[in-house]
C-alpha cells in the first residue's frame, strides 16, 4: 500500500513511492510479488523515490534473477535537484547551500566553501534514504542559448528489495546520483542514493554490477555530488 506500480512486467517496471506509511518513515510503500521476479535482458526495474520526503518504495518477492543486460534502477530518483530561480538550498538531509552545490549522503558533497558543502548522513551499513539533490545557479541562462535553464541533478533513488529465497544477479544495479544538466555557468550534482538488498540465498555472476556513485557536475563551476 502507499506506493503505485507502472508499466509493463516484460519491458518496464516502476515503483513509484507516496507519502510515508505506517511507523517507518523511510517506507512510501511495499509490492509483494509471491513468485519469482525475472529482470530479463533489456529490461528495467525503477525505484522512484518521493522527491520532497525521500519515502521509498519496498519490494518483497520469493525469488528474484536479473540477467545480463537487465537493469534495477534508482539513478537519479531520489530528493529532488532544484532548478531555475529555486533559491540556493538544496532537497535533502545532505543538501547543500550553495549556487551549484551537490549533494551529500554516503559521503559529502562539493560546494564552493567548507561551509556549504552538503553532508553525508544515513547508516553506512544499512542505507535506507535516497541521496540529496545538487542546487541549481540563480544565474539560470546560457548566453548563447536562451532556452537552457538551471537544472541540478537529482539524488539517487533507494533500491530496497528483500527476497525470501535466492538472488541470482547477472545485470546492473544502480543508484547514481543524477547529474547536473544544460548550463554553462554549472549546476549541482545529486549525491548517490541506497542499494539495500536482503536475501537467503545470494548467487552473484562475475558481470553483476552494483553502483550508488555521485553525480557529475555541469558547466566549469558546479560541483560533484556524494
Amino acid at each position: 500500500s502507499g506506493a503505485s506500480a507502472n508499466g509493463n512486467f516484460k519491458t518496464e517496471f516502476e515503483l513509484l513511492a507516496g507519502d510515508p506509511t505506517g511507523t517507518d518513515a523511510a517506507i512510501g510503500g511495499e509490492l509483494e510479488i509471491g513468485g519469482k521476479l525475472t529482470v530479463a535482458t533489456n529490461c528495467f526495474v525503477r525505484f522512484t523515490s518521493h522527491p520532497l520526503t525521500g519515502a521509498s518504495g519496498l519490494l518483497k518477492v520469493r525469488e528474484l534473477q536479473l540477467d545480463e543486460g537487465g537493469t534495477i534502477d534508482a539513478k537519479g530518483r531520489g530528493f529532488t535537484g532544484t532548478t531555475g530561480f529555486a533559491g540556493t538550498t538544496g532537497v535533502g538531509p545532505g543538501a547543500g547551500s550553495a549556487e551549484a552545490a551537490s549533494g551529500g549522503h554516503g559521503g559529502n558533497g562539493g560546494a564552493p566553501t567548507e561551509e556549504t558543502v552538503g553532508l553525508a548522513y544515513d547508516d553506512r551499513k544499512s542505507p535506507v534514504l535516497p541521496g540529496s539533490g545538487g542546487v541549481g545557479r540563480t544565474t539560470n541562462v546560457d548566453q548563447w542559448d536562451s532556452s537552457k535553464t538551471a537544472s541540478a541533478g537529482a539524488g539517487g533513488g533507494v533500491i530496497r528489495i528483500e527476497c525470501k529465497e535466492t538472488m541470482s544477479l547477472a545485470g546492473t544495479v544502480t543508484a547514481a546520483g543524477g547529474d547536473g544538466k544544460d548550463i554553462l555557468y554549472g549546476n549541482g550534482a545529486g549525491a548517490g542514493g541506497s542499494v539495500f538488498l536482503c536475501c537467503k540465498t545470494w548467487n552473484p555472476s562475475d558481470t553483476l554490477v552494483i553502483s550508488a556513485d555521485g553525480g557529475d557536475h555541469s558547466g566549469r563551476n558546479g560541483y560533484g555530488g556524494g
